[in-house]
């Protein structure tokens, strides 16, 4: 089983730190914790971006721009890096082989949640999860959802976790018992994850259960029905032999480069120490799946039809359902009737 691309590429940021950094007493440490490596702010910048050399001293002079090359230069031996750049504030652009990433189609489907876990641990610390002992308000509740979610993500990958308990604020959220009337357990549930906790004061029930776009309480469920109903009536089609590098239409690449982050969110969701990160991943894995959807007419095209292709079309479909029935599954989330 191959490193998932970012602990592949975290790990050898980790070595070039310890290779070059200055050393001196808890340096190293310091260095390793204000470590990055995430999404950059302008897609068109790359796939991932890095601070390694900004944490090293900059690029600027002679022999920090020697440095810098020399980091470039093995990251770029990594075979899921296409390209590397450095930028003027001293951050690593990186640009991932888009063919590799659409290779882990096939692992993604055989692991489901568990895809790209294996090695996590080693980069997340020992996550302390904050539980309230009564539940009487959205705040409170939110908090203990939140808390019982995340200690399944630690499970999943094996990292550790301790319980402790929640102090309680002094601003109260809105009172469970009429939220969950209004709204039921299930669509609360996503409202809250769904929202930071401001939403558990201003909370408004209207919004919980609104069925747009902008609610993962509605669209999340609704996405996996449109992606069970769809592969069903295809379940009887024999897979044949299939290149993943045939998915290029840009609808197709977008969800793809966003389905194989997935270890990316889960540790994004133990470092903060909030499930809001997994609920917003499932929310773009949805909208990503509408939008090739309504781009190739799924449902009255060919699209899925094109002996040379449908096999790759039909995976790709089948990975984006798995993972949001995972997700919704890792948070008890019963589907209305409506949806099944």
């Amino acid at each position: 089983m191959s490193e998932h691309y970012w602990v592949s590429i975290r790990n050898q940021l980790v070595q070039e730190i310890r290779l070059h950094a200055q050393p001196s007493a808890g340096a190293l440490d310091v260095l390793l914790h204000r470590l990055t490596l995430r999404p950059p702010k302008k897609s068109e910048w790359g796939d991932l971006c890095t601070n390694v050399v900004q944490l090293l001293g900059g690029g600027q002079d002679g022999n920090c721009l020697l440095q810098a090359d020399l980091i470039r230069g093995n990251l770029l031996g990594i075979d899921w890096i296409a390209s590397a750049s450095l930028a003027d504030n001293d951050f690593l652009n990186l640009s991932l082989k888009y063919e590799r990433l659409a290779a882990e189609l096939g692992q993604m489907e055989e692991q489901g949640l568990s895809y790209g876990l294996e090695g996590l641990a080693d980069h997340c610390p020992a996550v302390e999860i904050e539980l309230p002992g009564e539940t009487d308000d959205l705040l409170a509740l939110r908090q203990f959802w939140n808390g019982t979610f995340l200690k399944k993500l630690c499970r999943l990958t094996n990292v550790e976790f301790e319980e402790v308990p929640w102090p309680i604020p002094d601003l109260r959220g809105f009172s469970t018992r009429a939220a969950l009337s209004k709204c039921g357990p299930d669509n609360l549930r996503l409202a809250l994850l769904a929202n930071g906790p401001d939403f558990s004061v201003q909370f408004s029930p209207v919004l919980a259960v609104d069925r747009g776009g902008d609610n993962p309480a509605f669209m999340l469920p609704y996405a996996e029905a449109r992606l069970k109903s769809l592969l069903a009536k295809y379940s009887e089609v024999a897979d044949s032999p299939f290149e993943a590098g045939l998915l290029t239409r840009p609808a197709e690449m977008d969800l793809i480069k966003v389905l194989v982050s997935w270890p990316i969110v889960v540790r994004n969701c133990l470092r903060e120490g909030d499930m809001v990160n997994l609920v917003s991943f499932l929310q773009q894995v949805s909208l990503l799946f509408f939008r090739l959807y309504e781009q190739e007419h799924i449902q009255s095209s060919d699209y899925l039809q094109e002996k040379s292709q449908n096999s790759a079309r039909l995976q790709l479909l089948r990975v984006t359902k798995g993972l949001l029935t995972g997700g919704l599954d890792l948070m008890d989330i019963q589907r209305a009737e409506e949806f099944i």
